[in-house]
């Protein structure tokens, strides 16, 4: 998704670590990974993706597309996989990033590390109790 080449000369974004204007491909990225990030395959790329861009992704969206993705009844190919330590990653860059977190974002970044910690990723648990969430109550 977009990332699959990370050097080329006669590129003036995205190739070559310039994201800031993913908001360009943001609608193609927002719909493929709404209605498909439930592929483990999907969600590997879109999470590559985000990593790549990790700068310039808005959280808010990030969060927005992780929690639509998740709500999903059924996650093809995510057992076994790096998705849930690398969302987790993800979610603790954003959260330094933009800290200190709005409200709304902040608590979509928690409901994302709750679901996280209920599949049994560690790591969300100690994200959970750190300072960058101390502050944020969901309801």
């Amino acid at each position: 998704m977009f990332t699959r080449i990370t050097q080329f000369d006669s590129a003036k974004r995205f190739a070559n670590g310039n994201w800031t204007d993913i908001h360009l491909v943001m609608p193609i990225i927002n719909k493929l990974v709404r209605e498909a990030g439930w592929v483990g395959a999907v969600m590997q790329n879109f999470v590559q993706l985000c990593d790549h861009a990790k700068n310039d992704y808005p959280a808010e969206v990030f969060a927005d597309q992780v929690l639509t993705v998740i709500s999903k009844p059924k996650l093809v190919g995510w057992q076994g996989s790096t998705l849930y330590s690398r969302i987790a990653e993800l979610v603790q860059f954003l959260a330094e990033r933009d800290n200190p977190l709005d409200l709304e974002t902040g608590k979509k970044l928690l409901r994302i590390i709750d679901w996280l910690i209920d599949q049994g990723d560690r790591r969300s648990a100690s994200l959970q109790q750190s300072e960058l969430f101390r502050s944020i109550k969901v309801n």
